[in-house]
């Protein structure tokens, strides 16, 4: 379908539609480790449609990309509007002392616990109609529950992680209880997918010659390794996290909540 197409990239630019010098005159601080903050997120604009010249199949791909590019938020997410902070750091992808990694034990178990704990949060009411959403509700009706799907994202890959160890945290389950479980660690790891392809990272992942590692068998052969370096534009964790926490809902508060009486109708309902 593509064969045959040029696409003449726009000019080189780096996360959010903002180049480089962009970013580097933007108001940031020094962070401990070396990264370099800014305080607001930064804008994203809308990317100019690559021109396109293909043998026969007319303007096809330009008219889907300009398709796409239509699809705009017609808000800021809330945690933006807020305050949420940025920064350029690099992934230190350390397996070694570190709580996410390894086998099951307490100190992993707590880590994997806390990271996604502030899913739940409460927004006003005002801002899910302004998103066109609806939710379930407090019981004054002026808040809905929801949840940033980086939380989803987060509960997914606990499941995952969970699942590479089953004999340790499924031991004794049924075959029946199994197969649910298989269904719904499939059912993340296309929700992480979906999510990397909707949202990819792009700073450039190089390679080296190394030799002696564990993935072959020759140790005196060297082979094309991958190493990231590059600066990242991340969202400061801590930063968002905390702002998740302090307007986390417990769901299992259900007293709190408008519920549905028996017969499907939620108290003041024009019905009721």
């Amino acid at each position: 379908m593509f064969r045959d197409i040029e696409i003449l990239l726009p000019e080189r630019s780096d996360h959010l539609g903002q180049s480089r010098s962009d970013l580097e005159d933007s108001t940031h601080d020094e962070t401990p480790n070396g990264s370099r903050e800014q305080r607001s997120a930064p804008q994203r604009q809308a990317d100019p449609v690559p021109a396109v010249t293909q043998n026969g199949a007319g303007d096809g791909v330009a008219n889907e990309y300009a398709e796409a590019n239509k699809c705009q938020r017609h808000a800021e997410t809330l945690p933006a509007r807020e305050g949420l902070l940025w920064e350029e750091r690099r992934f230190p992808t350390n397996i070694v002392d570190n709580p996410f990694t390894g086998d099951p034990r307490p100190e992993l178990d707590e880590a994997w616990y806390r990271l996604p704990l502030n899913d739940n949060i409460r927004v006003s009411k005002d801002y899910l109609d302004e998103l066109n959403l609806t939710s379930i509700y407090t019981k004054d009706g002026s808040e809905g529950i929801a949840s940033l799907s980086v939380y989803h994202s987060l509960h997914c890959l606990k499941k995952v992680k969970r699942m590479l160890f089953k004999e340790h945290y499924h031991r004794g389950k049924s075959s029946e209880a199994m197969a649910r479980e298989a269904k719904h660690v499939d059912h993340c790891i296309e929700y992480i997918r979906e999510s990397l392809m909707c949202q990819p990272d792009l700073p450039m992942v190089t390679f080296r010659w190394i030799n002696n590692t564990a993935q072959h068998e020759d140790k005196s052969e060297f082979y094309p390794t991958s190493f990231d370096v590059s600066m990242h534009m991340c969202a400061n964790w801590e930063a968002l996290n905390s702002w998740s926490g302090q307007r986390m809902f417990n769901l299992f508060q259900v007293d709190l909540l408008q519920r549905p009486k028996p017969e499907g109708r939620l108290p003041g309902s024009a019905d009721e």
